[in-house]
Parts: structure tokens; C-alpha cells; sequence
């Protein structure tokens, strides 16, 4: 099969294993957070919790005037006199539990089309590249006839770096789609690049293994798309994760403003 074709083959399997992988992962969060919307008889929600919204949510401030928190805020939750507040920068909003719940479950088309994106666009001609021309020539050896010593070069290129350089690329291409600025890239490369590496790391190995000793480098890209559907599992979760863009020692001290 010619190259080019080949590269879509590998770029279309992404794409669709990235949308899978997502829509599984996005209806797992919604499944647990109905779940937590059951508890929340006898709870409520958590003191500190991050919530992002999927959708509009009409709230009051803090002269009690209606006011629309657009979708895909990023918000933590506070608790003051058995009240529950949606803090959202310098604003806080009073707002139920169950109004927060409501605007934080819904399935988003927009992140499974970033994460086909990032997969089929970033994410696999980087793979294809590496596994067809890049690793071939920095550990020669032909399949088959692999030494010991060419088996572990090509595993620790494959886990150390190849694996840095995948994990950064996922998480500076699909910050830069959710919001492309340096500070948001930056928070989200510091939070999610030690878990995306070391899951790289720990799926890397089993599956370089099988690949390097029976399959051609060509088709070597290809062959790795049964972890590539359990590494988009993780990712999926990882960078798409709320984490507050603000710091939470002045989100306390905003709390104690309002309640005072």
C-alpha cells in the first residue's frame, strides 16, 4: 500500500478510535454523576468541587439579579449557611445543587470532535511518522531478526521518549482548541502530563513487544491502534478533566467577602 494511503488509513482508524473512546468516556462521567445526583439527597455537593458547564445556567449574583453563566464556565462550588454558590473568578452566584448537576451532565459533540481531531489531524501522522521512519532509523533491525539488545532500544525509545512527546502533543493540541491562550496551555500541560505519561509508559511496553518482533514497520502504527483505543480512554478523561484556572486560596477569601 503507498504511503500516503496508508497515512489515511492510520489517520481515518484514529479519528474513529478517538470519537469511540470519547462518547464511552463522556456517558461513564454522566453515569457517575447521575449517580452523585442520587446521594445528593442526603449530601449535596462537595465543599471545593470543580464543575465546568455544558450548557446555560441562569443564576443569581449578588444583588439578586438574574444572570447567565455561559456554557463551558469553569466554576467550584461553595458551601456557606447550608447555601450552596457557584464561584466563577471574582463572581459568585447562589445556585442549588441540583441546577448545578443539571448543567454539568450533558453530552458535548464539541469535545469528541476535538479529541477526533487532535487524534486524526496531531496525534496519528506523529505515530505513522515515528513507527515507519523515525524509530527504523535510529534502532536499525529487521523484523524477525531483532537481537535482544535492538528489542530493548527500540522499547526504551518507544516508553521514554516517543511516549513524552505523544502525551505533550495531546495535551497542547486539544488545550489549544478548548481555549488558545499560553496560561490555560500551560496549566493544562502541568496538571495532565504526569498522568498522560505514565500511562503511556505503563501500556507502551506490553504492546511494543508482539509489535516489534512480528509486524513490519509499516504496518507497525496500525498494530498499536488496540492500545491507541485504551490510551484514548485516558486521555479522554485526562484532558478533558475540570480543573479551576484560578487560584483557590482567593476563591476562599472571596466566599468570606459574600458571607460577610
Amino acid at each position: 500500500m503507498p504511503f500516503i494511503e496508508l497515512l489515511i488509513l492510520n489517520m481515518v482508524l484514529a479519528s474513529g478510535i478517538a470519537a469511540l473512546g470519547d462518547v464511552a468516556t463522556q456517558h461513564a462521567e454522566i453515569y457517575t454523576k447521575e449517580r452523585k445526583k442520587r446521594k445528593n439527597k442526603r449530601g449535596g455537593m462537595r465543599e471545593g468541587e470543580e464543575v465546568v458547564t455544558t450548557e446555560e445556567l441562569v443564576v443569581l449574583d449578588d444583588n439578586g439579579e438574574a444572570q447567565t453563566v455561559e456554557k463551558g464556565t469553569l466554576g467550584i462550588v461553595m458551601k456557606e449557611g447550608g447555601s450552596s454558590f457557584l464561584v466563577v473568578g471574582t463572581d459568585c452566584y447562589q445556585v442549588t445543587d441540583d441546577e448545578i448537576i443539571e448543567a454539568t451532565q450533558k453530552y458535548e459533540p464539541a469535545r469528541t470532535g476535538r479529541m477526533m481531531a487532535v487524534a486524526g489531524l496531531v496525534f496519528d501522522p506523529l505515530s505513522f511518522t515515528w513507527y515507519y521512519v523515525l524509530l527504523p532509523l535510529i534502532v536499525p533491525g529487521h523484523v524477525g531478526h531483532l537481537t535482544a539488545h535492538q528489542m530493548t532500544r527500540k522499547i526504551l525509545w518507544d516508553t521514554i521518549v516517543y511516549g513524552g512527546v505523544v502525551s505533550s502533543v495531546s495535551i497542547t493540541a486539544n488545550a489549544a482548541l478548548q481555549e488558545p491562550t499560553a496560561k490555560h496551555i500551560k496549566h493544562r500541560f502541568i496538571s495532565d502530563f504526569p498522568i498522560l505519561y505514565g500511562a503511556a509508559c505503563v501500556l507502551s511496553i506490553p504492546a511494543d513487544i508482539p509489535v516489534f518482533l512480528l509486524v513490519p514497520a509499516k504496518w507497525q502504527a496500525v498494530s498499536f491502534k488496540v492500545m491507541d483505543a485504551v490510551f484514548m480512554l485516558v486521555v479522554s478523561f485526562v484532558i478533558n478533566r475540570k480543573i479551576p484556572e484560578f487560584d483557590k486560596k482567593k476563591l476562599v477569601e472571596r466566599k468570606r467577602k459574600t458571607a460577610a
